[in-house]
């Protein structure tokens, strides 16, 4: 069943999405506004990397690193467009965190 929320429903409730493994990396940007698009709103107040790795690849694949970034990369460009209020990460390790602070522009709001 779809919902459709008004304008003045938005401002009360707070709502909560996360990126999928399978969409980290070059499918980030899409799978944000796919997300978007079910939801049917205009902003999510905060949109999570649910995993720090990618679906399909080995935790300690090389390519892991990469997809991050270019995730968060995707992010910070839709938090920017003010269509991802706030963006964080879930599941990530305290070398998961390091790796991004060190090459952000927008520091994560929330570590899940």
């Amino acid at each position: 069943m779809v919902v459709s929320v008004s304008s003045a429903l938005c401002s009360v409730l707070f709502f909560h999405s996360k990126l999928g493994p399978r969409d980290q990396g070059d499918g980030a940007l899409q799978g944000a506004l796919h997300s978007l698009a079910e939801l049917d709103l205009d902003y999510i107040d905060l949109y999570l990397v649910h995993w720090p790795g990618t679906q399909g690849l080995a935790v300690g694949d090389p390519r892991n690193p990469g997809n991050r970034a270019e995730s968060w990369a995707a992010l910070e460009e839709l938090h920017a467009q003010g269509k991802l209020r706030a963006i964080g990460v879930s599941n990530y390790t305290p070398a998961h965190l390091q790796q991004l602070l060190a090459a952000c522009k927008t520091r994560p709001a929330l570590l899940q």
